[in-house]
């Protein structure tokens, strides 16, 4: 076990080198199987609420790509691992948490824009960051699109449901936000479909909607999609990332 897991009991540091090598596996696997470039998939794993030793287990397995739900936790965690790892934010994209999101020098993406308001803001702190660090490129920016068809009762899932919607902001990004740079589109989903015969409705969803956006743009864009139980699925149907976290990590 490397040193920088020192403080992780010895069981706890092989049951997520198992986990991660399993996940890594299968991934690898299903690319093999569909001819498809062993790094054309990114495995994101989300470390919310979990203690900072496991980020620091799987960092010495070799991982680097992490993501968070709370703003100020992505921050705090961000400082205390290398330079060398890449954060993915998932949550709110609120005015109060912009400026300090923007200003973690390894911030990778913000998976959530789903608005225009929130790509304004995105746009004019970032380009304010590029004009003080010239070598500081565009922010990778998702937008989150819900695709899931029937909400129950008082439920509210976060994303955009108007596909003219989605047309229309990524059209603004790519027109108007020079400080941003439209990666793809990513969706949570339903996280209770797993694998079936089938093909899952929102994966499909999102690469129609994303092959229309991609066309619109004349340029390829990324799928963000596919969960612990789906992941494998949603790279059969076109996901470039999938975000694991108790598939490797265990249950909270």
């Amino acid at each position: 076990m490397d040193t920088i897991t020192q403080h992780m009991a010895p069981s706890r540091f092989n049951y997520i080198k198992f986990c991660y090598q399993a996940v890594t596996d299968a991934i690898e696997c299903e690319l093999d199987v569909h001819y498809n470039d062993p790094g054309s998939v990114q495995l994101v794993v989300n470390i919310t609420s979990r203690p900072f030793a496991d980020a620091q287990a799987l960092y010495a397995l070799g991982h680097r790509h992490f993501a968070e739900y709370n703003a100020y936790e992505l921050i705090k965690m961000s400082s205390m691992l290398p330079e060398d790892c890449s954060w993915h934010y998932l949550g709110v994209v609120s005015e109060d948490v912009v400026v300090p999101l923007l200003a973690v020098p390894n911030l990778h993406s913000i998976e959530t824009v789903d608005t225009q308001l929130a790509a304004q803001s995105l746009n004019m702190h970032r380009l304010a960051r590029m004009r003080a660090y010239p070598s500081l490129p565009p922010l990778r920016i998702f937008l989150q699109v819900n695709t899931i068809s029937h909400l129950s009762a008082g439920m509210h899932a976060p994303g955009l449901r108007d596909e003219h919607a989605i047309f229309t902001i990524a059209n603004y990004i790519v027109k108007f936000c020079p400080g941003l740079w439209l990666c793809g589109l990513m969706t949570f989903g339903d996280t209770s479909k797993g694998y079936h015969s089938g093909e899952n409705e929102d994966f499909r969803k999102l690469s129609v909607i994303g092959e229309r956006v991609s066309r619109m743009l004349n340029r390829p864009l990324e799928l963000s999609m596919g969960n612990n139980i789906n992941y494998l699925e949603a790279i059969r149907q076109g996901s470039t990332s999938v975000l694991i976290d108790k598939t490797i990590l265990g249950p909270l």
